[in-house]
């Protein structure tokens, strides 16, 4: 039973953060306005649960590991602000479809980093989840050409989180979940705060739906989901992790055509079955 519960936590990880689109397009508010209000309350959040527990960091930081920490946060607030801003171009699935790519930016990653090289049983997996994911990217695609900035921005989003956690994969192991949360989302508010500063977004007012969405992306999504997924960084493969985490696109077109009546094409419920495939053979594997 020991044995499965990193494998719980991680899938009750992605399940908590696929329903970030969701709560995004119920909110109704500017996606600027939406990611710094998820990433400002999920720093409270952090703030004040790492103060109730008294975490302190056990040792003296150098400036190279304080730059580490603080570079991760910069990419978590640039991958929420354009990952959130595609939202205001397409739909939840073209906002969620190009975050399939991340297994692979990781995985070079990794390599690049950590040396940290495939194994080969994760080749099938892979296949069928990003051969579903293309298939639903690329005949969309020729659907709807607009959604072509929301794909760009959704991609360059998920460039920016692929490294947030090789970042994580190094540090969560020393500090601890919370507290590498808790400063990568006191940086990452900032980053949106100039963000917002810059391009002269409106952060009031609040209408309590979209107050509600905010926490729920804060708690659910941020706190509770992403600290499932960080802490499962300390038992599996970054690559493995992120594998996982194409669960979260699948699971949130789910989402959208159950609650958004955003209904699927056939390309996107083609992708959607082989990626529960693919990620039905990958649990498999890393029980």
């Amino acid at each position: 039973m020991n044995r499965l519960k990193p494998v719980f936590s991680l899938a009750g990880g992605v399940l908590l953060v696929s329903t970030a689109g969701l709560l995004i397009r119920i909110s109704g508010g500017p996606p600027m306005k939406v990611a710094f209000y998820r990433v400002f309350f999920a720093f409270l959040i952090y703030t004040l649960v790492s103060g109730l527990f008294k975490l302190r960091i056990p040792y003296s930081l150098s400036f190279r590991e304080i730059f580490l920490v603080v570079l991760a946060g910069v990419f978590l607030g640039l991958h929420f602000g354009f990952w959130v801003s595609a939202f205001g171009y397409t739909t939840v699935a073209g906002a969620v479809i190009p975050l399939s790519s991340q297994p692979i930016i990781v995985g070079v990653l990794g390599y690049l980093f950590y040396r940290e090289k495939p194994e080969r049983k994760i080749l099938l997996p892979l296949f069928f989840i990003f051969t579903g994911l293309f298939v639903m990217f690329l005949m969309d695609m020729k659907i709807e050409i607009s959604i072509g900035l929301g794909d760009i921005l959704a991609f360059t989003g998920t460039v920016m989180v692929a490294f947030y956690f090789i970042v994580a994969r190094l540090w969560v192991p020393r500090i601890g979940v919370l507290l590498f949360n808790m400063w990568t989302y006191g940086v990452a508010t900032l980053v949106l705060l100039i963000g917002v500063l810059w391009g002269r977004f409106n952060l009031l007012p609040l209408r309590g739906v979209e107050l509600l969405c905010y926490f729920l992306l804060a708690f659910g999504c941020s706190f509770l989901g992403y600290s499932l997924i960080n802490n499962s960084l300390k038992h599996f493969r970054t690559v493995n992790v992120s594998l996982a985490l194409v669960g979260e696109p699948a699971l949130s077109i789910l989402w959208a055509f159950l609650f958004l009546s955003e209904a699927l094409t056939v390309a996107q419920f083609l992708g959607f079955v082989l990626c529960v495939f693919g990620l039905f053979l990958h649990f498999r594997q890393i029980r």
